[in-house]
């Protein structure tokens, strides 16, 4: 069975580092009450279009949790408005992150809910950087 080229997506993602906020005008007590944010970023390439995306969290934890939260939205709007039927995840493969059991379990459950097939390719630690290292 083939798939036809524009109900396929591919998403390559990955964490930033945490970035502390800071206001131009700081009190002197703001060294003590720092925020800090985490940044997932990632690109999307679809057969007619491809973009990248980013989510911002003030919860700097990159569990598989956090990681599906951040991009819930974006993939049911790909699979609403574009009619996707495959998604193909890359990233690094941090066990902490994505590379474990809750992501394989919180994957084949969104793929059940959706009708959908999904795949997921683990790239070797140290590989280099990514395009969704440049978003």
């Amino acid at each position: 069975q083939t798939k036809e080229d524009d109900q396929v997506a591919t998403i390559q993602l990955d964490w930033s580092e945490n970035y502390n906020l800071k206001q131009a005008w700081e009190e002197k007590g703001a060294y003590y009450y720092e925020r800090h944010v985490a940044i997932q970023s990632g690109f999307i390439w679809l057969k007619n279009n491809s973009f990248s995306f980013a989510s911002i969290s003030d919860d700097t934890c990159h569990m598989a949790e956090a990681a599906w939260t951040a991009i819930q939205d974006l993939l049911n709007e790909l699979i609403d408005e574009n009619n996707i039927n495959t998604i193909n995840f890359i990233s690094d493969s941090p066990v902490s992150q994505y590379r474990n059991k809750t992501t394989i379990f919180m994957m084949k459950r969104f793929a059940i809910d959706y009708n959908i097939d999904i795949k997921w390719i683990f790239l070797e630690s140290g590989h280099g950087k990514g395009v969704a290292d440049a978003v």
